[in-house]
């Protein structure tokens, strides 16, 4: 590529790593970018919630965040702009939800903590979606602990 000023890039991801990161740190580490013209910084924003303000805010041109972050942040009008990319799993049986055997029902569930990979995770939108569902109210009849 001929001499030019590189364009500074940030990308966001709402985790740190994964499968799907793979490719995006390896053209990084090998320059790929760089041969573009694209200075790629690569931020860790934990949760999809946050990763939203982010963007909303200007701060993160692109980010990968789980659908259920990504629908919030759209129906709030947090997210201005246009999706370039989106991908939907087409179940959701890859999230698992752990119990000690006397939990029968999440109704059980009021008054005791719940771990969560991060408030603004996939897996805590699901769980929120899921006491509303059971009659609880999320931000108040459970406690949450970020794992």
């Amino acid at each position: 590529m001929a001499e030019q000023a590189c364009v500074d890039f940030t990308w966001g991801h709402a985790n740190q790593g994964g499968q799907h990161d793979w490719p995006f740190v390896m053209a990084l580490r090998k320059g790929f970018f760089l041969e573009e013209g694209i200075n790629l910084h690569i931020q860790v924003v934990p949760g999809g919630d946050a990763l939203a303000q982010a963007m909303g805010r200007g701060d993160i041109q692109v980010g990968r965040m789980g659908s259920p972050p990504f629908l919030t942040a759209v129906g709030n009008g947090v997210l201005p702009g246009k999706v370039i990319a989106s991908s939907v799993i087409g179940n959701l049986d890859h999230f698992l939800f752990v119990v000690r055997p006397e939990i029968q029902e999440l109704t059980a569930l009021r008054g005791k903590t719940v771990g969560l990979l991060s408030h603004g995770s996939c897996d805590g939108h699901l769980m929120k979606l899921e006491l509303k569902r059971a009659g609880l109210d999320p931000a108040r009849d459970v406690a949450y602990r970020e794992l």
